[in-house]
């Protein structure tokens, strides 16, 4: 990691990492309609929750009206995404491709932030070191082709710190604007909350000399935090309160065994499966630190070192107390992971120095970079869209049945709402029953996962139900489950 008198690097040095931070922005672009790598998920979310996030901006171009009335409306909870994929659906028409650009997209900026705010604190060659190390993760590479929100709550959160650390410190605009920021995380997922501690942080060591001033400005940042998310969620609880209270109850409440054991073993699976983010950094980072913290007095007065360590602490408290655990929910951590392996490798090679043992971290980075590269390229080399083909297989078979589209009904129907442009109901979720939303939306088709056998004696009161088809999707990684597919035909009233 050579790096001249003025501290800048070397240009041929600079110019291969940006050129591989390059190469890893375009390739999260290509092929974005293709299955999901397999290998890296346990959860079934793969199937459902692309669609449930995404399912407002669907419904809105999809027929005009965003609120599905009595399904799941996750737009009043978490504005953000859904508005957003409005605007990408208005300009691009309801996709795959166009649900998954926004997500990319965040993570294109998630890389630019992670640059601005290292280069707060550290040289350009630690910074240009931690974002190609981000960008070319594979699982976050993964998780960046999927609409979820885990990336753009990721790239808010940054943002917040990178406003807070970047202005003049006597400044309460900037402060508003990252308190605004801030609340937009948490108003893209409610998990972002936890990491406030990081922003105030931040907040503190940028604040004024005085203690006093440093409170105020902490109390500058909650307060605007505080305020927006208290007025939209009073808003949203006056207009829709039937909708807002059925999201929290089903997704804010925790999801936890008051007990020594549940906590001790959540906190084991935390940092077991935490290696799904990388085999080798994610446990090198966790063993490592703690000897650079004792060892190095610069290391442990950093401020991105005490930023990652409280940002890390507080997610993985989060994540002991929530209990659910899919690998998606360890994005968030690829952030500060990503920071301390940067630092440490900077501050080994600089500590080794002019010794030839001062490669041996610039080699397992490199290492780390190159596979992680190599495995993205794979599997783009090879790309199966199984997913998005049943999409299309069944926008073919319902127009060619059907003189107008009907209503697809399933679990994971609203994921398959942006591949067959046919709108969906949930059969899981919504503060409605089955009844009532068959009653009200009269579905003509339903698909599940594996065979739902209640849920289909349920529909045999209303319907007779033809099975249509029986497809492998994601080499039916879940349990072994394929994805079924029925045609729902009304039954005659009884006389």
């Amino acid at each position: 990691m050579s790096v001249t008198a003025d501290k800048r690097p070397v240009p041929w040095l600079k110019a291969v990492l940006l050129g591989l931070i390059l190469l890893s922005v375009i390739l999260r672009l290509v092929n974005l309609e293709a299955d999901f790598p397999s290998g890296l998920n346990w959860s079934a979310d793969l199937y459902t929750d692309e669609g449930w996030y995404s399912g407002n901006a669907t419904a809105w171009t999809l027929t005009g009206n965003w609120y599905v009335e009595g399904d799941f409306n996750s737009i009043i909870n978490i504005p953000v995404f859904p508005l957003i994929q409005m605007a990408t659906f208005r300009l691009l028409g309801v996709s795959l491709f166009s649900a998954r650009l926004t997500a990319a997209l965040f993570s294109v900026a998630l890389l630019g932030l992670v640059y601005l705010l290292v280069r707060r604190f550290a040289e350009t060659l630690t910074a240009l070191l931690a974002v190609l190390l981000l960008a070319s993760n594979f699982t976050v590479f993964a998780y960046s082709r999927l609409a979820l929100l885990e990336i753009p709550l990721t790239a808010f959160v940054l943002l917040s710190l990178w406003l807070a650390s970047s202005f003049p410190r006597r400044l309460v605009l900037p402060l508003s604007l990252s308190a605004l920021a801030f609340a937009a995380a948490v108003l893209t997922k409610t998990t972002a909350l936890p990491l406030l501690p990081a922003l105030l942080y931040i907040v503190w060591i940028r604040g004024p000399a005085s203690w006093k001033q440093r409170l105020m400005a902490c109390g500058v940042v909650l307060a605007g935090v505080a305020g927006v998310l208290l007025a939209y969620n009073l808003l949203a609880l006056r207009l829709y309160p039937t909708d807002y209270l059925y999201f929290n109850s089903a997704n804010v409440t925790p999801r936890l065994e008051w007990t020594l054991f549940f906590f001790l073993k959540t906190l084991a699976r935390i940092l077991f499966n935490g290696t799904v983010l990388d085999r080798l950094m994610y446990p090198l980072t966790l063993v490592f630190t703690p000897i650079f913290l004792f060892v190095s007095k610069d290391y442990r007065r950093n401020p991105l070192v005490i930023l990652s360590i409280i940002w890390f602490a507080a997610y993985a408290v989060f994540l002991g107390i929530r209990g659910y655990l899919p690998p998606r929910y360890y994005i968030p951590l690829s952030v500060p992971i990503v920071l301390l392996f940067s630092l440490m490798v900077r501050q080994a090679y600089q500590k080794l120095k002019p010794s030839p043992a001062a490669w041996i971290p610039i080699g397992v980075a490199a290492a780390i970079i190159l596979v992680n590269l190599a495995a993205m390229i794979g599997y783009l080399r090879a790309p199966q869209y199984t997913f998005r083909d049943l999409g299309r297989t069944i926008q073919q078979s319902i127009h060619s049945t059907q003189g107008q589209p009907v209503y697809l009904l399933g679990n994971l129907a609203n994921s398959i709402s942006l591949s067959s442009q046919i709108p969906s109901i949930n059969t899981d979720l919504g503060p409605r029953g089955l009844t009532w939303k068959i009653e009200r939306y009269h579905p003509g088709y339903f698909i599940s996962l594996g065979e739902e056998e209640n849920m289909l004696e349920r529909l045999s009161n209303d319907y007779q139900v033809q099975a249509l088809s029986k497809v492998d999707v994601f080499n039916n990684y879940y349990l072994g489950k394929p994805v079924y597919f029925y045609q729902l035909i009304q039954k005659p009233p009884q006389p």
